[in-house]
């Protein structure tokens, strides 16, 4: 549905370069839902914005449906109001001065050609399925958050695009709205199986919503994968970090691995061998980095007869249905997550081992 190929755009200020996508490739099927995923200006925006016509990249291609929206080598680059998508943007952008039915049907009226009859229904089942169907005349600023947000998705979904695109559009709910909408947005796209791609700094957004997350840095993709791939098999440092605080570990490969891809291997670890996954072969004495996510340490009161390796809780943070805690072993500093019933207080000494098989080596 969405074809991107070798897309690179640099930015040119006060006698300075930037570049904010460097050679940029990803496909993003038809009904898939895409999450990009990363640091502030790590260049998530502006390829949303190439995507949508109100950025021109400087090389590459675009593709949308099978149709070239943008080509750098042919000459191509077709206006944002003829590329059939809608965009909701950070600030939701809802018009003060119109009730909310006449904001959620602005496209309609404004590309004409179809009937007041039509855009009346229309404009009804689009707020029937973003439940505003009973505010359908009431002054869009008299909306709350959450309401704007769904008008927002209204609005951009009303004149049944071929691609949604959404930057960061939960940002400006609070935490538990943002909970609830994340629920909303997924279903809504699911049901109408329209083809998405969803800016987002925050990690829990990108792995609930997405069925794809690509995780961007410094203008390029880093790595492409499911939210449980990209959780439990980083594949670099910076994802291991960026993506569920993972611990970085030395390890040494016990014995060499076969081509498979992911395969598993036998490693050495401060914390005894452990079994984990790799995406390239490895030779055996191999000296390499373990990422360990903080849910796969085992963190036990301390007793000598226990194997693992000593430490002390130097602090926790109560997290509801978790304590996350953090834990001194010799110069290193453990970031582990535990069930609450199970969690040491703070000065306690602990053993700490490794129990999940799902950790992975970084390439």
């Amino acid at each position: 549905m969405i074809s991107i190929a070798g897309l690179e755009l640099t930015y040119h200020t006060a006698g300075t370069s930037h570049a904010a996508l460097r050679g940029v490739t990803i496909e993003v099927g038809q009904g898939d839902f895409l999450a990009l995923l990363g640091p502030s200006g790590c260049g998530k925006t502006t390829l949303l914005r190439c995507v949508a016509g109100l950025a021109t990249p400087d090389r590459g291609r675009i593709a949308i449906g099978g149709e070239t929206v943008f080509s750098s080598q042919e000459g191509i680059e077709v206006p944002a109001r003829l590329r059939d998508i809608g965009m909701v943007f950070q600030s939701y952008a809802i018009w003060p001065h119109m009730t909310v039915a006449q904001n959620a049907a602005f496209p309609l009226r404004y590309r004409g050609g179809t009937k007041k009859a039509e855009i009346r229904e229309r404009t009804l089942e689009i707020l029937r399925l973003v439940h505003l169907e009973a505010l359908a005349d009431r002054p869009a600023p008299a909306l709350s958050g959450g309401q704007q947000q769904r008008l927002a998705l209204a609005r951009a979904l009303i004149a049944q695009p071929k691609v949604l695109l959404l930057d960061e559009p939960l940002s400006n709910l609070d935490a538990r709205l943002r909970e609830e909408m994340r629920f909303e947005l997924r279903e809504l796209t699911r049901r109408l199986s329209v083809t998405t791609i969803f800016v987002t700094h925050e990690q829990a957004e990108a792995l609930s919503l997405a069925d794809m997350v690509a995780v961007m840095n410094e203008g390029a993709l880093v790595q492409v994968a499911s939210p449980r791939d990209l959780y439990n098999r980083p594949q670099i440092e910076f994802v291991a970090r960026f993506v569920g605080r993972a611990n970085l570990v030395p390890a040494e490969v016990v014995a060499a691995n076969g081509a498979a891809s992911p395969a598993r291997v036998c490693v050495a670890t401060p914390f005894g061998e452990v079994e984990c996954f790799t995406t390239v072969p490895r030779r055996a004495g191999e000296r390499a980095t373990l990422a360990v996510q903080p849910e796969a340490f085992e963190v036990l009161v301390a007793a000598a007869s226990e194997p693992g390796v000593r430490g002390t809780v130097e602090g926790a943070a109560f997290l509801g249905d978790a304590v996350e805690c953090i834990v001194r072993t010799g110069d290193a500093m453990l970031i582990t997550k535990l069930p609450s019933s199970a969690a040491p207080s703070v000065g306690e000494s602990v053993t700490v081992r490794i129990t999940s098989r799902t950790c992975m080596l970084l390439n």
